[in-house]
Parts: C-alpha cells; structure tokens; sequence
C-alpha cells in the first residue's frame, strides 16, 4: 500500500504490486486477501491504481469502522509511539491539544466519504461494513473476519494476542518528554529505539495500568459531533437506521 501513495516507508526489497500481482496469476487460488489499514487513506486515484493492478479480478470490499473517538486517540497513540510527526500529527501535542487544534483535514474517521470513495469503483454491493462493537461482531475481529470468509471451523488457526501492544499513560507522555528534550537531531532508527525501549520498560512494570483514555466528554461530543452527519447518511444507506 505505500507504493501506491509514494510513501517514505515504502520499500521494494518487501515487494511490489507487480510481483503480488505476478504471483496471483501463478496461483490456482480463487480467492485472495488484501488487506492494510493504508487503504483507507487512499484517494480515488489510488484505488484507480489499486483496481488497475489486481485487473481482471472480482473486488470485494470488506470494511471494519470503529467509534471515531477511540480511532483517533489510537492515531494519536500511534504517532507518540513512533515518535513521528506525520500530516495534521504533532506528536509531542496531548491528545487534548491535538484534538481542540486540529482542523481534521486528515481523512481519518470520515467513514462516509471513505465508502463514498471505494464505492465508486467496485459498487455497493461489493461492500460489507462492520461497526466495531462487541454487540455487531463476532467473539473478536480475527474471527468475524474468519466468518466473512464463510469459515466455520476456527480450529486451524493461531488467535495472536498483544499483536499491538499500547503502554500506559505514563508510557506515552515519557516518550513525549524524552523526545522534546533532545536538542539534536537524530536518525529515525535511534529515535525508533529509544520508543521501544521505554514501551518495553513501561510494559513490564505498569502492566496492572488500566488502557489508556484520554477522552473527556468534552472531547467526545467534539470528535462524534463532527462526524455526526456522515455517519447518520453512512448508517441510512447501509444499514437503514440512524446510528452506526
């Protein structure tokens, strides 16, 4: 997926969408996944390019929305732990401050227009969308997945747990202060090991921490009200109600 959106982080020695597609048209499959949290930030020109490469193949889209709130303290989580600032991401800002400060160019949590986009090339009935609330899925996200699939026997997979482990509080505003205070600037290498070393440490000693929340009901009436319109238009024509 970073190929397609000419991302710093995309490496061809991982591969390239020539080869995938190459080793498709070798295979006696007759279905592939395809799957990256990238995608929802593609453009339509992206998913033209996506849509062009996978060729003469039937797409079908499968996606998981959760409650913007707590996606965008993730996204904020995510730039703290990388130590990265990224478009619209300052990541030494509190997520208080990054939310009562940031404008939301960022596409992140604008459901509507994200299915509004993918729709147009593959159509709704190639869509399937499911609200991440334990209440619309099934045991977890990996067997609701499975179910999609048409896979009723789970015993031949691996569950992983921890696959993306998140520090507490502490954790995070440590890496905030210790990035701040170097004067220097250094490779993202070193920053990258400075990050899991602290998250390392703040594992194994606030491991009893409850999972970090930073969503006041300020905030939350803030970040839902301004998704509040998408969200009623995407749960009308998707799943004939007003609330996702």
């Amino acid at each position: 997926a970073w190929e397609l959106l000419s991302d710093p982080k995309f490496n061809i020695l991982n591969g390239t969408w020539l080869k995938l597609t190459e080793e498709m048209a070798g295979s006696n499959c007759h279905s592939f996944i395809i799957s990256s949290e990238v995608f929802s930030l593609f453009d339509e020109e992206q998913i033209r390019k996506l849509i062009s490469f996978i060729g003469d193949c039937n797409v079908f889209v499968v996606m998981y929305l959760r409650r913007q709130d707590k996606l965008l303290q993730s996204v904020w989580s995510q730039s703290v732990k990388s130590g990265t600032d990224r478009k619209g991401f300052n990541f030494r800002n509190s997520f208080s401050e990054w939310v009562t400060s940031n404008t939301f160019t960022s596409s992140h949590g604008d459901f509507y227009s994200l299915y509004q986009r993918w729709k147009s090339f593959v159509g709704m009935q190639n869509i399937l969308i499911h609200v991440l609330e334990k209440s619309q899925i099934q045991e977890n996200l990996f067997l609701d997945f499975l179910s999609i699939c048409e896979i009723a026997d789970f015993s031949g997979y691996k569950l992983l747990t921890n696959a993306n482990v998140s520090p507490s509080g502490k954790g995070l505003v440590t890496i905030q202060k210790l990035l701040d205070k170097i004067q220097h600037p250094i490779s993202p290498s070193m920053k990258k090991r400075l990050c899991d070393s602290i998250i390392v440490y703040d594992l194994a000693n606030n491991s009893g921490d409850e999972k970090i929340n930073f969503i006041t009901e300020y905030l939350y009436n803030k970040i839902m009200n301004r998704y509040s319109d998408g969200n009623k238009k995407l749960s009308l024509e998707c799943f004939c109600r007003e609330e996702l």
